[in-house]
């Protein structure tokens, strides 16, 4: 009876010991602890507001950190005032994404399988300052964006179901060079505040900055760009990515391929591809 009751306390001081050693995730709002699709890095654009509309459609597969997600990407850029003010619209309609055990662990996730629907962010363009003329002096515009909270699967650590924002100011400077490789030059760099909600009585205010570069030839546009945000409660809430990408000339059509490593807290690799659909003004009679 007696080596039956200590057989017993064994076991039950046992599990015991167990359960107070097993570590306890909880959900938490910052992109090293959540999908990449959550909280992700706008891609830094030409401070001048672009004259015409625009529809890219591209395909996008994050791999890294435990994290296997792909979705399809769809932006809608409406000119309001051509060459004044611009709006896009940025969506990823649904994302599949397959996490490890560890990883959904770490992460306090659900479910480590499945698929949910994606934030919509409605962003505008805006000038402030217009350079002379290509080569001469520099373009400057405000960048005010909205995260809806289209995104859903919080439980599974998907998305922030909360809103943020997004205030900043873009400048930058093209140089045309004809007859030269390449004919075309452009750096512009971009600072401002992210905010998203941590939790019900919590925010996130972020530094987010950026630095790009484009070179041009006949058309064929390189890109290339190293931009980040750095949030101020320190629980993996400063990813530093650097990208590339390709986009091919046409007057109908524009091919769209790009690249992204993340140094740190968001997945590591990021691949896309797709197409771009420019509408061209009508000539004025």
């Amino acid at each position: 009876m007696i080596a039956s009751l200590l057989v017993l306390w064994r076991l039950l001081t046992a599990i015991d010991g167990q359960a107070q050693s097993t570590p306890v995730s909880v959900l938490q709002r910052s992109p090293a602890f959540m999908g990449p699709n959550a909280l992700p890095l706008s891609w830094t654009q030409e401070p001048a507001p672009p004259k015409q509309a625009r529809i890219d459609v591209l395909w996008e597969v994050h791999r890294g950190r435990g994290d296997r997600t792909h979705n399809p990407f769809v932006m809608i850029r409406v000119p309001f005032a051509p060459g004044k003010v611009v709006m896009d619209l940025t969506w990823r309609p649904v994302e599949w994404f397959n996490t490890t055990n560890e990883t959904r662990i770490l992460r306090g996730a659900r479910d480590s399988t499945g698929f949910n629907a994606s934030d919509l962010w409605v962003a505008f363009l805006a000038q402030i300052l217009a350079a002379e003329g290509r080569g001469k002096g520099w373009d400057v515009s405000l960048h005010v964006a909205t995260k809806t909270t289209a995104g859903k699967n919080f439980e599974s650590a998907r998305h922030t179901n909360a809103p943020g924002y997004l205030f900043e100011l873009q400048g930058g400077r093209i140089w045309q060079r004809a007859g030269r490789f390449p004919d075309r030059v452009s750096v512009f760099a971009r600072g401002g505040l992210l905010v998203w909600q941590e939790s019900l009585y919590a925010q996130n205010d972020a530094f987010a900055w950026g630095i790009r570069s484009h070179l041009g030839y006949k058309n064929w546009q390189l890109g290339g760009e190293l931009t980040g945000y750095q949030g101020w409660i320190g629980n993996g809430d400063s990813p530093v990515v650097a990208r590339i990408d390709i986009k091919s000339p046409g007057q109908k059509l524009q091919g769209i391929i790009g690249y992204q490593y993340a140094f740190s807290d968001l997945s590591t690799h990021l691949l896309r591809a797709g197409l771009s659909f420019p509408f061209h003004s009508a000539p004025k009679q």
